[in-house]
């Protein structure tokens, strides 16, 4: 049925992770509600149809997403070039630009010093990646999540293509 994987020891002392979105969850079982055929094989391959369509529908929205930066760069250089920082429109609504504050951390070390001297400690963390990594890696050499981290099975689909 399965393949063997890396994980399997260390799946099976780990507690399956459920969806805390209870609303997300109710709305899945309405969807799962109209899925007449639970046959694996059909499954898998609605499945596979979906993902195709989610990654086209991706490419688009990129294409989309892309057309917007360029036309925000044109319009605050047309902005600028007038003077403006608003443009409203005569049927209603506007096209305003906002000039905000917005923080990128340049020397980490400095940035952590900073915040332990400003108390602040509850508020660093590791992002994602980075202590699934190392919890995995833990897990692997048969030791304990990091302190203070849970570690569930969390199923991950994969479509291979051949």
């Amino acid at each position: 049925m399965g393949r063997m994987g890396k994980y399997n020891e260390v799946n099976k002392r780990l507690t399956k992770l459920m969806d805390d979105d209870l609303n997300h969850q109710a709305r899945v079982e309405e969807v799962k509600l109209t899925i007449d055929d639970r046959a694996s094989e059909s499954l898998a391959r609605a499945w596979r149809e979906l993902r195709g369509r989610e990654k086209a529908l991706k490419e688009k929205l990129s294409g989309v997403e892309l057309a917007l930066v360029a036309y925000e760069q044109l319009i605050e250089n047309a902005y600028e070039e007038v003077g403006i920082t608003s443009l409203k429109f005569k049927e209603g609504g506007s096209v305003s630009l906002e000039f905000v504050p917005h923080a990128t951390v340049t020397d980490r070390e400095k940035f952590r010093r900073w915040c332990i001297d400003e108390d602040l400690t509850n508020s660093l963390m590791l992002p994602f990646q980075t202590l699934n990594a190392l919890t995995k890696e833990r897990l692997l050499d048969g030791q304990n999540e990091p302190p203070g981290v849970k570690a569930f099975v969390r199923t991950k689909f994969v479509l291979r293509n051949k």
